[in-house]
């Protein structure tokens, strides 16, 4: 091992070989740094496909009540407005979001099987 010393002021640099009694002396290298914790899981599916798997399981009408999509704006808590505002302004949904997985237990759904029966299978959306 060499440590390597820079002149001041001519800016020369030597590189000198440690004894072994300096390499003894050197404090140990720190740790690695741990590493990142895992990206949490997400489960991306276009609304059309959510749609199609709730009509196909004959829960789409629960959705609808669910979300008081026909309600008058002053029937609803600021809750469920947001609930609403923000389903009519997705394209997609992560259905394991925290906003989301409530919404569709709400249903008697898990969004972990959600797209695993063949009825609820979409017909028109290729990709989530």
């Amino acid at each position: 091992m060499k440590r390597i010393e820079v002149h001041v002021i001519t800016g020369a640099v030597t590189e000198i070989e440690l004894t072994p009694e300096e390499i003894a002396a050197l404090p140990p290298p720190p740790p690695p740094p741990p590493p990142p914790p895992p990206a949490p899981r997400k489960m991306q599916v276009t609304k059309l496909r959510l749609v199609e798997a709730l009509a196909a399981l004959d829960k789409l009408r629960a959705a609808y009540a669910l979300l008081k999509l026909e309600a008058p704006l002053a029937d609803l808590t600021d809750a469920e407005l947001v609930l609403r505002e923000r389903w009519q302004a997705a394209y997609s949904l992560d259905l394991l979001a925290p906003e989301v997985k409530p919404f569709l237990f709400a249903l008697g759904l898990n969004a972990e099987s959600l797209f695993d029966t063949p009825d609820a299978a979409p017909t028109m959306d290729a990709k989530p």
